[in-house]
């Protein structure tokens, strides 16, 4: 991120590693189906670093702190991107991953059905988030998943609850979603 220091850095790849892992598990799976475009290429049609800035602004983060990918790489079947707020980090990814993914890796809890727009969504944490710091919101769209995640900085007094300013983000964030 541009102007932060390196432990907020870490804090971001950390958590940016633990949605990947939230949503794929651990091991190797068949994926079965008809390829898109999207999986044909093996990169989601979309990339959240596209966000225009007044969205990431309304949302409450501040577009100058974009963060792309994990450790400045993209990964194959994602695309990341990650801005700063006063007390909380928004992560956007899309993946074409499947959106059963998400809900069926055991390391997900606390499974909660949202609207973002018109569209059906669901917020869910980590089971390992004992201190509930980070909220997801997941929905799928025709060929990918898009995952909207608060996370709160440790270093500063948590103003809401993640999963509402999630929500909130979300449907901010909507209109310029797939």
């Amino acid at each position: 991120m541009n102007g932060q220091v390196g432990g907020t850095r870490g804090i971001r790849i950390a958590l940016a590693v633990c949605i990947v892992c939230a949503v794929v598990g651990c091991g190797s799976q068949t994926v079965e189906g008809n390829p898109t475009a999207a999986t044909q290429s093996g990169q989601p049609s979309f990339d959240p670093c596209t966000l225009p800035d007044q969205a990431l602004v309304a949302a409450g983060v501040d577009p100058a702190t974009q963060d792309a990918g994990v450790f400045g790489v993209q990964m194959q079947g994602w695309e990341v991107c990650g801005w700063t707020g006063d007390w909380f980090f928004l992560d956007v990814f899309s993946t074409t991953r499947g959106i059963e993914d998400v809900r069926g890796n055991p390391r997900n809890t606390d499974f909660a059905p949202v609207a973002v727009g018109s569209r059906d969504a669901f917020t869910y944490r980590e089971v390992t988030d004992e201190e509930r710091g980070t909220c997801d919101v997941a929905f799928g769209t025709e060929n990918q998943s898009i995952l909207v995640r608060v996370a709160t900085k440790g270093s500063r007094e948590t103003l809401e609850d993640p999963c509402i300013v999630a929500v909130r983000s979300a449907n901010i964030l909507d209109p310029n979603l797939p």
